[in-house]
């Protein structure tokens, strides 16, 4: 089938459809910070140290949760490209599917264990006695939408692999903005502090993952999301986990970046943990 996205990758002109197809990525990379930026913005106005603290050494598990969702937003949409440019769609349609599949499988994977290992996870963090039970709220939160998070992260990412720019940029302006109208009403209104701010997160990621699936099953997409699509070939695997993996580990080293820092800081106190954060994110 021929449309704007097969056409824009096989016709445009190279320059025109990497500055269309990239825009989105870089897009999202700042999207993916912004969500983080909000909930620090809106914990802050609780002006609680402690709260603002556990929001910011937290941030290693969001980044966490992305890098592990890479291995199928970049494995798998790597290989769904190259697919569709060969006119390989019902490889391309296993390959989404199965993707997906093992994202969703990651995600209950690392809900599981998180949850399991919650204790030691939020100490390695770098938490102070103060800031504890504010980060573990979070940290649960987080852990319990997983599925959410990293499906809206590889929804993103796949719906690129096929052309679908707008699309993917949507879905992430969807998350956004139920994310800043729910981090108030559930940190100030429901009165629920930072365990608000995880759970406005949370449903931020669910709107923008429920836009993708729609697109999906809509019909408006090339590629479909189907049972019958779920593949155990063993190229479409290996090609998501060779492309996947090393992408992931680069993720996950800003994560380790992060704790380490973290770690450093702690021994200063919590004031200046925040300043850390606020530096750099600024």
């Amino acid at each position: 089938m021929e449309n704007k996205q097969t056409e824009l990758m096989g016709k445009a002109p190279v320059t025109k459809a990497i500055l269309k197809l990239s825009i989105p990525v870089v897009f999202g990379m700042m999207v993916q910070v912004f969500y983080n930026l909000v909930d620090t913005f809106f914990i802050g106005k609780l002006n609680d140290q402690n709260q603002l603290a556990a929001a910011n050494i937290t941030t290693p598990v969001f980044i966490l949760l992305m890098a592990i969702a890479t291995i199928v937003s970049t494995g798998a949409a790597s290989y769904i490209s190259r697919c569709l440019g060969k006119k390989d769609q019902e490889n391309a349609n296993h390959t989404l599917t199965t993707g997906l599949l093992i994202c969703t499988a990651l995600a209950v994977v690392v809900m599981v264990a998180g949850m399991i290992f919650v204790k030691p996870l939020i100490l390695a963090l770098g938490a102070s006695e103060e800031v504890y039970p504010y980060a573990y709220q979070y940290v649960v939160v987080m852990l319990l939408g997983s599925i959410p998070v990293m499906l809206n992260y590889a929804g993103g990412q796949l719906l690129r692999a096929e052309g679908a720019a707008m699309p993917s940029i949507i879905g992430m302006m969807i998350g956004t903005v139920v994310n800043i109208v729910m981090d108030p009403i559930f940190i100030f209104g429901f009165n629920m502090g930072i365990l608000g701010a995880g759970i406005a997160t949370v449903l931020g990621n669910v709107a923008a993952m429920l836009y993708y699936f729609w697109f999906y099953l809509s019909g408006k997409s090339i590629l479909q999301i189907k049972p019958k699509f779920i593949s155990t070939d063993k190229t479409i695997w290996k090609e998501i986990f060779f492309i996947g993996i090393p992408a992931c580990l680069s993720q996950l080293l800003s994560s380790v970046a992060l704790i380490v820092l973290n770690n450093q800081a702690k021994v200063y106190g919590d004031y200046e943990l925040n300043g850390l954060m606020t530096k750099q994110y600024y």
